[in-house]
């Protein structure tokens, strides 16, 4: 609707000063990443993601930062929930994405990598074979194959030609939100 243009336009200020102060300066910017969950304020609704995710790239390259400077990911869950539609709903155009950033984690249990990531990474690839997909957040759960699972995600991700990236998420959120302990070593012993 307009009404968050100004808080946009002074981020994409602070953006703009960052990129020229020159040394190859760029980054990757998600605007409303899980879309496509329930979980999000913002989730379950295609279309004004859709046109949400637009405004923000229109008013960035309306200040001359194009994908040299500034690229845009669509950056769903690996997962949709129930209710919100296909993750392809979201999409806002190839014009308007540079690069596809998905979120999967293992959560509790012994899920494959491919069945975590390699299902939504072959579907993104199907629709969308010209753009780049990272893995923009990934973890497993501690259990007794966490190690193997971490080492088979990255021989995964090495394999296919569509991944460029891979974000694992290191943080310990059991005690901020109760959740879990992500990180890849866990103190004092290491998996």
């Amino acid at each position: 609707s307009g009404s968050w243009d100004s808080k946009i336009n002074t981020w994409a200020s602070k953006v703009q000063n960052f990129v020229n102060q020159g040394g190859g300066r760029s980054l990757v910017i998600a605007p409303l990443q899980e879309m496509n969950g329930n979980w999000t304020p913002y989730g379950c609704s295609p279309t004004n993601f859709k046109n949400a995710f637009k405004r923000v790239v229109d008013i960035f390259r309306g200040r001359g930062l194009d994908e040299t400077k500034v690229r845009f990911a669509f950056a769903p869950n690996g997962w949709t929930s129930t209710g919100c539609g296909e993750i392809s709903s979201y999409y806002p155009g190839n014009s308007y994405v540079d690069v596809i950033g998905i979120s999967a984690y293992r959560w509790a249990g012994n899920a494959s990598v491919y069945s975590v990531m390699g299902g939504t990474v072959d579907y993104l690839t199907a629709r969308y074979p010209s753009k780049p997909i990272v893995i923009a957040q990934t973890a497993a759960w501690p259990s007794a194959t966490k190690s193997q699972w971490i080492k088979d995600m990255f021989a995964y991700s090495a394999s296919n030609p569509h991944v460029v990236g891979v974000i694992y998420f290191n943080f310990n959120k059991a005690g901020t939100t109760g959740e879990t302990d992500w990180r890849v070593w866990i103190p004092p012993t290491v998996n």
